[in-house]
């Protein structure tokens, strides 16, 4: 059905229609008593449609609060036990099949050749100490770099660098031989100069030597001995002394490394103790440098009861 157009409007209906422009719909409907009907369902629907977009609106809102009430940012971190270091820097120690310890400064290392007639030690390269078991028949040989360090039951430190070498005895007697070459001491030591047979070197405890490398196209100086007294003797020897590195660590761990090397048993008379924490460098066999710390930082007092050490406030 067509709609009629150009039909008069009523007088009644002027309120209603003029609400709206002039449609062709509009129009169509006012004669039939409509318009009204129509009015009110646009307004219907237009409320409707407002509602709907608050609705959705709303939802958007409170998903947002929502979010944002549910993200807290990372957790809290909870207190924990303090983390602590605790290490043992100590040379490398081998004990060989004649009972000799050998203490192997840091990147030494040796090679052994034990036989019925002697006991032959090769320094290949670093620091090496040697506390020699006595066997009178057996002499014990080190080599290194050319030159043979001898003795029988002795303590010494042989180095062996790029252009010397270095012997440092601790206790006893050792003989230092370099074939081909003439060995000569310093103003400390009688001087010799053997010859092939002849009695090498002799350097006795308390002294070093320093040999250099035998070079091809150059002649090797004689050897120098120098005196050292105990205060050098424990610097040059210091690398073998354990020493006990530590990080807020416990007093309940610190204790029982210092007892393993000192063999003295330390006891802590007042419980609280066990959680001082300490941090620093120490002699792992001074023990007496561990309670001054104690005392000094921390008013601790040391009982000595026989081989035991009592701690308490």
């Amino acid at each position: 059905m067509s709609a009629p157009r150009n039909l008069p409007r009523r007088s009644s209906d002027a309120a209603s229609t003029d609400e709206f422009p002039d449609s062709p719909l509009v129009d169509w409907v006012a004669p039939s008593g409509a318009a009204q009907v129509l009015s009110s369902e646009i307004d219907f629907r237009l409320r409707r449609r407002r509602k709907k977009r608050l609705a959705v609106a709303g939802i958007g809102v409170a998903g947002l609060f929502a979010l944002v009430l549910s993200w807290q940012g990372p957790a809290p971190v909870q207190p924990g036990p303090t983390p602590f270091t605790l290490f043992v820097a100590a040379p490398a120690r081998q004990i060989l099949p004649d009972g000799t310890i050998a203490d192997l400064n840091t990147q030494a290392s040796i090679a052994i050749e034990f036989t019925n007639e002697a006991r032959k030690v090769s320094l290949l390269q670093g620091e090496a100490h040697f506390q020699v078991a006595k066997i009178s028949h057996r002499p014990f040989i080190v080599s290194a770099g050319g030159v043979e360090f001898r003795a029988v039951g002795t303590a010494f430190a042989v180095q062996l660098g790029e252009t010397e070498i270095e012997l440092l005895v601790t206790e006893g007697v050792v003989a230092v031989d370099r074939s081909n070459h003439a060995l000569s001491a310093g103003p400390s030591a009688a001087t010799q100069t053997p010859t092939p047979g002849s009695a090498p070197l002799t350097v006795t405890a308390g002294n070093r030597v320093v040999v250099e490398v035998v070079r091809e196209t150059v002649t090797p100086a004689a050897p120098r001995v120098v005196q050292v007294d105990g205060a050098e003797l424990n610097e040059r020897l210091a690398w073998r002394v354990p020493r006990v590195e530590f990080t807020s660590t416990p007093l309940r761990k610190v204790i029982p490394t210092f007892h393993e090397y000192s063999g003295i048993e330390i006891i802590l008379t007042d419980p609280e103790l066990a959680e001082l924490e300490l941090s620093g460098i120490l002699r792992a066999d001074n023990i007496d440098s561990l309670l001054n710390v104690l005392e000094e930082e921390f008013q601790v007092k040391a009982e000595r009861r026989g081989g035991q050490i009592h701690l308490r406030r």
